[in-house]
């Protein structure tokens, strides 16, 4: 007499079934597309762009008490300016933010920084034409307590790059 092996397909089905209920609650796919986003972001950003500082100074700005500026010519060329605005009040700031914020179109992209020692607060990437150089076609600004940080160019990897590289990696 010869055995014959019968196979049994609800088994090995029961078997992935269990499996898949047990491995996939443990995986956060939000978290795979976000991890996915941040590499194709970072990837945008050319690492190997220097910035020289071609000129700085102090400016008055309604309602500010301070205003200084640096503008900066990257390695290909490309034009970047500086903003630091100090404000009287963290309100203040937080207005003139939402000024600024009008004057543009968001970028989808903004978002907090993960590790920041300070919170920033308010950061936003901007599609915008400034009322005085028209070849600032984006701004990142954000807000630091009282101050608020504009950067402006009209390149948004190099806006991204010197961010990076001023500010540190965990700026975004």
């Amino acid at each position: 007499m010869v055995a014959r092996h019968e196979s049994n397909p609800v088994r090995p089905t029961l078997i992935v079934l269990i499996a898949s209920s047990l491995v996939f609650p443990l995986l956060n796919l939000s978290t795979i597309v976000t991890a996915r986003e941040q590499t194709q972001q970072e990837q945008s950003v050319p690492p190997d762009i220097l910035f020289r500082e071609e000129s700085s100074g102090r400016e008055s700005k309604k309602g500010a008490l301070t205003a200084s500026f640096n503008n900066y010519r990257s390695s290909d060329g490309v034009f970047l300016r500086r903003r630091i605005e100090e404000f009287e009040s963290d309100q203040q700031a937080a207005r003139e933010i939402r000024v600024l914020r009008a004057q543009g179109e968001t970028i989808p992209e903004s978002k907090q920084p993960e590790n920041k020692s300070k919170p920033l607060s308010d950061r936003i990437v901007l599609r915008w034409t400034h009322p005085e150089r028209s070849d600032t076609k984006f701004a990142i600004l954000w807000r630091e307590g009282r101050n608020v940080y504009v950067l402006e160019s009209s390149s948004l990897p190099h806006l991204k790059a010197f961010e990076q590289q001023v500010y540190g990696p965990g700026h975004k």
